[in-house]
């Protein structure tokens, strides 16, 4: 790999970080009706996939919730070890 190929990877690493962490301040900016509202509607198209594959368990809204936060500081986690 040449250097400059490093040095682009680099550049598009650092942009996505500072792009993910624009996307997890706009979901925190949301209000709570926002925000519950997204959070049903995922919810929702959770539970329908999964009743699509044969698989009879629902999932609540607490725990999509809490795997969306889980998932947006995981990504940025991982942005960040990579920069």
């Amino acid at each position: 790999m040449t250097k400059n190929t490093k040095a682009a990877i680099k550049i598009c690493i650092f942009a996505l970080t500072i792009l993910w962490m624009g996307f997890i301040i706009y979901n925190s900016l949301q209000s709570g009706a926002e925000s519950g509202q997204a959070s049903a509607g995922v919810t929702e198209l959770v539970n329908k996939v999964l009743s699509t594959i044969g698989i009879k368990q629902t999932l609540s809204e607490s725990f999509i919730r809490n795997m969306a936060h889980f998932t947006e500081f995981g990504v940025l986690s991982v942005l960040v070890c990579l920069n």
